[in-house]
């Protein structure tokens, strides 16, 4: 029988145990990594320029690696999958030609440690990423999950789209942006070129204003 040394058998972790299945729940995180970003429920919605300026670091790119691995704390061992990008253009911060981030949870043989709401990567996924500077977190992304924008090709129209975290369409009315930062087109799912001068326009309005 397979089982998933996580954690101790305190009660108050909340871990829902299963033989083949580990599921996290907010509670379990909040205790075992003394943070707030727990899961997809217990994270607070975030405007869209929330998320461009509260990130450290800011970057599109592509997965060309996915690895879960086990990992020691003195919580216990656990899972985290360590995703390779490929950096292909950085919109804010320093990066080298890759970047490797870890995320909790994952799949080794069979045996799934499975946290509430954590972003999930395939190789060959294209994402715009927004860092959090926040030092041990389940997730390195803002929001937990909010700071991944996925980038879809639209063969139509031969452009690219941008998607939220969900794989809903990112358009100029998403994520609570204001007026002034709203490029002068008509609403409907924006392309990566739009995509990126909004980023770089929030964030240059942003210093603008600590001036």
């Amino acid at each position: 029988m397979l089982t998933c040394p996580f954690v101790d058998d305190n009660p108050m972790t909340q871990v829902v145990r299963n033989p083949m299945h580990t599921r996290l729940l907010a509670f379990a995180l909040a205790l075992l990594f003394g943070t707030s970003l727990t899961s997809a429920q217990a994270v607070r919605s975030l405007s869209f320029e929330e998320i461009v300026t509260t990130a450290d670091r800011v970057f599109l790119g592509q997965v060309v690696a996915v690895r879960p691995t086990w990992e020691t704390s003195p919580q216990g061992k656990h899972i985290v999958s360590v995703v390779t990008f490929k950096v292909d253009r950085v919109l804010k911060g320093q990066f080298g030609p890759e970047i490797q981030l870890e995320f909790l949870g994952g799949d080794i043989g069979g045996l799934v440690m499975e946290v509430d709401g954590m972003p999930q990567f395939r190789a060959g996924d294209r994402d715009v990423l927004f860092l959090s500077a926040t030092p041990r977190a389940v997730s390195p992304l803002v929001g937990f999950h909010q700071g991944r924008f996925r980038i879809a090709d639209d063969r139509v129209n031969r452009t690219t789209r941008v998607l939220t975290h969900d794989g809903r369409a990112f358009t100029s009315l998403s994520g609570g942006i204001s007026r002034r930062s709203v490029l002068p087109r008509a609403p409907g799912p924006m392309a990566y070129a739009d995509f990126e001068a909004l980023v770089l326009q929030t964030l240059a309005q942003a210093a603008g204003g600590r001036r």
